[in-house]
């Protein structure tokens, strides 16, 4: 049997002694900034050295070849949107990322058929891009696809050919000058998905919702990963928390630990919702967590991450196609605040409240003091000392933090919260109900 680390034998003689104040968390706010020259619905979206790409989208009816880049401003907001080198065609439900300096754009819907094809074209130092390209095609037509850039692999999800939906994961490697290697079949995810989110968080593939066609879309709410192998392949997918409640036509990120989830849809109704999931040991998302809502409902819209803020580009909602832009700094959307209040130079803080909890998810506020990267750890031991979890192991900066903790069963628990220079601990008691 595997033995547990105990707790540290200087740990509960080295509390620092203080009367908590309130480590509440102020929700970020979204902003709005630069509009699309036009709405665009399930457009492809991302983010490469401080500029934002729009490839394609629906308008009309039509799916368009528009590409269009805006530059991400010191504030998060956008500069004025310009145009590049259209596509060779116009697509929608297509996969769009960037890799090492180049666009791609894969598969999707466009001119009356499903596409296969994938075209990639040299980003330029001030943003605009250079001529469309062709590299190898995907091994059939689908759109509605998850299209995920990976260390040396690019990776392509489920999808709809207008006949069935898919389990299908493929892979690619990229090569030189942007182009891409023959694509090859990985572990297939467990059922068939569309219109799913899905990305990639250090050695993880993720996908989250998506729908099936019956005689009405059916949404879902499961949560996938897989673990990505040197030679690019998958390891056997999981199944993690499922989100709060089904969505289909939500775009996915990943930053910093954390998965952010913005808006979607059902079969009858659009949200506004932002969720983000933190990511624990081994890959799995520990819960899934609200925060401030878009200001207006939206499905099938582009989403990425630059510089530390979350956009959302586009989409669809009851009123019709959007060409609003939101964003948001994302700590603190997922619950850091970048100036902590004054700590009396204590260096931190640990607050549980309160600390007589039942059995579901309790909420655990802490707050790190001092100007420079620290590693941080929030350990949680049983009554015996003996380590039964790490629930944070990360360098952080200042600011003010939040996890959720579900607790394995009742009984008596500590918390304690380090960094090199000091250390607090709180006791926890759970009441079994």
């Amino acid at each position: 049997m595997k033995n547990h680390p105990a707790f540290p034998a200087h740990g509960f003689a080295s509390l620092f002694a203080a009367v908590l104040m309130s480590c509440a968390i102020a929700y970020g706010q979204w902003n709005s900034t630069t509009p699309l020259p036009s709405p665009r619905w399930y457009p492809g979206c991302c983010a490469c050295d401080g500029y934002v790409y729009v490839t394609g989208g629906e308008q009309s009816g039509v799916g368009h070849n528009t590409v269009w880049y805006a530059e991400v401003q010191p504030d998060g907001s956008l500069g004025v949107w310009e145009s590049a080198t259209s596509l060779p065609a116009g697509r929608m439900y297509h996969g769009c990322v960037a890799h090492e300096g180049y666009l791609y754009v894969t598969g999707g819907y466009g001119n009356g058929s499903y596409r296969n094809t994938v075209w990639y074209a040299r980003i330029q130092s001030n943003g605009s891009i250079g001529s469309w390209a062709t590299t190898t095609s995907l091994p059939a037509a689908r759109d509605g696809i998850g299209t995920v850039a990976h260390n040396r692999y690019l990776y392509v999800t489920g999808g709809y050919d207008g006949t069935r939906d898919y389990t299908t994961v493929w892979y690619a490697p990229f090569g030189d000058s942007g182009t891409l290697g023959a694509w090859d079949s990985t572990t297939a995810m467990p059922a068939v998905r569309r219109c799913h989110g899905s990305c990639a968080h250090q050695d993880y593939l993720y996908v989250t919702g998506g729908f099936t066609m019956g005689a009405l879309p059916r949404p879902y709410n499961t949560v996938w990963y897989a673990e990505v192998r040197q030679n690019g392949s998958i390891g056997s997918w999981e199944t993690t928390t499922n989100l709060p409640a089904a969505r289909y036509g939500h775009p996915c990120c990943a930053h910093d630990g954390q998965l952010l989830l913005t808006g979607g849809q059902t079969a009858f109704s659009y949200y506004n919702t932002v969720w983000h999931g933190h990511i624990g040991d081994s890959g799995v998302v520990d819960l899934w967590n609200a925060t401030a809502n878009l200001p207006e409902t939206r499905t099938g819209h582009g989403s990425c991450v630059d510089n530390g803020y979350l956009y959302v580009i586009g989409g669809v909602n009851s009123s019709g196609n959007l060409g609003t832009v939101r964003y948001a700094r994302i700590d603190s959307l997922v619950g850091i605040e970048s100036e902590p209040s004054e700590l009396n130079k204590r260096q931190m803080c640990l607050k549980v409240n309160p600390s007589v909890i039942g059995l579901g998810p309790a909420r655990i506020d802490y707050q790190i003091a001092g100007d420079n990267r620290i590693p941080v750890s929030l350990n949680l031991y049983d009554a015996s000392g003996r380590l039964a979890r790490t629930l944070v192991n990360r360098e952080l900066t200042k600011g003010r933090y939040h996890i959720y903790w579900s607790p394995p069963g009742p009984g008596t628990y500590f918390l304690r919260l380090s960094t090199p220079f000091a250390a607090e601990t709180k006791k926890v008691v759970v009441s079994g109900r």
